[in-house]
């Protein structure tokens, strides 16, 4: 991931995602308002990361471990890590079935 740059989301982004995955449920509100009609399309790919990972709604944040202390980071890194590993379990066994 040495190569990655952070993008603006577009509307030509969104259309060529299969997936849009977030930390927290504000961020997918701030894109779902941003592009309304694209409402839709959003249903279909617009996910927090632990909402795709299938759990309950209360559950789906990830919280920012920003200037929260080097203990926090590491918790909520372990935390993203996991989800991670099942999200791309996940993937892979979708795309078995197709």
């Amino acid at each position: 991931m040495s190569d990655f740059k952070s993008k603006r989301i577009t509307r030509e982004l969104i259309e060529n995602s299969d997936l849009i995955i977030g930390m927290e449920k504000y961020q997918l509100l701030k894109v779902r308002k941003s592009f309304k009609d694209l409402k839709e399309v959003l249903q279909e790919k617009l996910f927090t990361l632990k909402q795709f990972n299938g759990a309950e709604r209360k559950n789906w944040n990830i919280p920012d471990p920003y200037k929260t202390g080097r203990k926090n980071y590491y918790r909520i890194l372990k935390i993203i890590e996991e989800n991670i590993e099942t999200m791309l379990n996940k993937i892979v066994k979708l795309n078995v079935l197709l």
